[in-house]
């Protein structure tokens, strides 16, 4: 949600020149829609910065591969909302135990609906 070559650090306000419409919405930062019930639908504009390592191995039968996010550096903060209750800033951080990727091949030219084939839901 922000420009690191205009900023010193994430940006703390909606106002600061470093902060972009980074996913290209409409709307400043990078935009997270989250669903609360009675409240219904809210936008809340982040600036993250983070250095994760990805290391896992690929089984060599499968071409999948597996392993864990190394977090190296983890800051976020919540810009604004379109409910003032949710312009907050609790503190974060990542849970490593719970943090892990898969990698799979899909077919050269496949789209949203392929990729979404070749990782079934848990």
């Amino acid at each position: 949600g922000y420009d690191p070559a205009r900023a010193v650090g994430v940006p703390t306000d909606l106002a600061d020149p470093a902060v972009v419409d980074w996913d290209g919405d409409g709307r400043p930062a990078a935009t997270v829609a989250i669903r609360v019930p009675v409240l219904g639908s809210i936008e809340l504009y982040v600036a993250q910065r983070a250095h994760v390592r990805l290391e896992g191995q690929t089984d060599a039968g499968t071409g999948v591969t597996r392993g864990a996010v190394d977090f190296e550096h983890f800051e976020q903060r919540t810009l604004g909302a379109s409910h003032r209750m949710f312009e907050a800033n609790p503190d974060m951080w990542p849970d490593p135990a719970r943090s892990g990727f898969e990698l799979r091949r899909i077919a050269p030219g496949a789209g949203c609906a392929e990729a979404r084939e070749s990782f079934p839901a848990d």
